[in-house]
């Protein structure tokens, strides 16, 4: 819900102000959701949880608006169809790239086999299971930050790159 309202709203800034901002700090929250929730626990309450995906959603909804502005600008107006259809099918190929991931570095922690059947949802954990897949999942989460953090960092150096190749001219211009 709050992700809803904030996509607009970083769609606009994005239009504005151009998309390095918004997309660079809506990296940067996901990264500090996926920080709160590799930190959760068997005993962690549900609020954190909720804490955390508000922070995802938002980040998400800061990111995608202005990652989607920088493409289409960088496009001549003829391709914007398969600019946009090649956009959704990346991004698509990345989450189930994420799941895969996921689901092989919680592996590691328990047998493959297990791993698959409480991601599919037909299993329950218990004892020392449980501690073990939380461990694998706090891995997983880890490793996410990882990459979210190198997207930050690369997104936030568009600004630089952008001025340096555009010469003084730019930097001038209003």
């Amino acid at each position: 819900m709050v992700g809803s309202a904030v996509g607009p709203l970083a769609g606009r800034v994005a239009d504005r102000f151009g998309p390095v901002l918004p997309a660079t700090a809506g990296l940067s929250l996901q990264v500090v959701a996926l920080l709160v929730y590799s930190r959760l626990s068997i005993g962690t309450g549900l609020w954190v949880v909720v804490v955390a995906s508000v922070l995802n959603g938002i980040g998400a909804s800061g990111f995608f608006p202005a990652n989607t502005a920088a493409l289409m600008r960088a496009v001549k107006p003829q391709v914007f169809g398969v600019a946009s259809g090649m956009l959704r099918t990346f991004a698509n190929i990345g989450m189930v790239f994420s799941f895969s991931m996921a689901i092989l570095v919680a592996s590691r922690s328990i047998s493959r086999g297990l791993a698959f059947v409480i991601f599919v949802g037909t299993a329950k954990i218990k004892g020392h299971l449980a501690v073990a897949f939380t461990a694998g999942l706090h891995t997983a989460f880890y490793t996410s930050m990882g990459g979210m953090a190198l997207a930050a960092a690369c997104s936030a150096t568009r600004a630089a790159r952008r001025q340096s190749d555009a010469g003084p001219a730019a930097a001038a211009a209003p």
